[in-house]
């Protein structure tokens, strides 16, 4: 997994979360996004406090929190926008509605930020191994049946493409802004950067799917 700037991408440290097995770390990534959404308020806050500290153990950059709570809030406002937009006027409703709103984003930040820790501290190579040892091991209670498909390549693939898609729209948004693009206002800097960059973003994305793709089978 490429180690830069991006979001969820993989950064080498020497700490006590890099250095735990990726298939607990994968576990409790999927255990804290059900529990996000079936858990209570209790649960939230329990699972946000133990994420604090995997923060912190992991020595995790302000920079990265930063950019996590940047998609959060621009999620949000979106969400707002569209979910009150011509929304009744009645004060109990609207409240009801808002808290609702502000729940669900919480559940949706335990989400992201489980995700980050995962991916900042577990590289790709770890990922493939964890989920062919578990697909190893599945395959051989069923017997090794021969139709079954090479799910865990499939996953691997997945999941390791995810930080590719961030690290690829922060190189092209650099490259935007340097060209002048953050020099444009309002709907026309929306628009421009909407009708350039995108086309942009998915020639990218189809020529790195490629090679992550050849990229975990060599490693394979």
């Amino acid at each position: 997994m490429v180690q830069g700037e991006s979001l969820f991408s993989y950064k080498y440290k020497n700490t006590l979360i890099h250095k735990l097995p990726t298939a607990m770390k994968l576990l409790s990534m999927i255990a804290i996004s059900v529990l996000a959404f079936l858990g209570g308020t209790k649960t939230r806050i329990l699972l946000s406090i133990v994420l604090l500290i995997s923060f912190i153990l992991a020595r995790t950059s302000m920079k990265v929190l930063l950019r996590s709570l940047k998609i959060l809030i621009m999620y949000g406002l979106i969400m707002f926008l569209f979910r009150f937009t011509g929304f009744t006027t009645n004060r109990a409703l609207l409240l009801n509605h808002i808290f609702d709103s502000l729940i669900y984003l919480w559940q949706l930040s335990l989400v992201l930020f489980s995700g980050t820790i995962f991916f900042e501290t577990t590289s790709s190579l770890e990922i493939k191994n964890t989920l062919q040892f578990f697909q190893d091991k599945c395959y051989t209670f069923l017997g090794n049946p021969k139709f079954l498909p090479d799910i865990a390549f499939l996953l691997s693939l997945t999941i390791t493409f995810i930080p590719r898609i961030f690290e690829v729209w922060n190189n092209l948004d650099k490259s935007w802004n340097a060209r002048g693009g953050n020099l444009h206002t309002g709907f026309k800097r929306s628009w421009l950067k909407l009708t350039i960059v995108i086309p942009l973003l998915i020639e990218h994305l189809l020529s790195l799917a490629s090679e992550t793709e050849r990229a975990i089978r060599n490693r394979s």
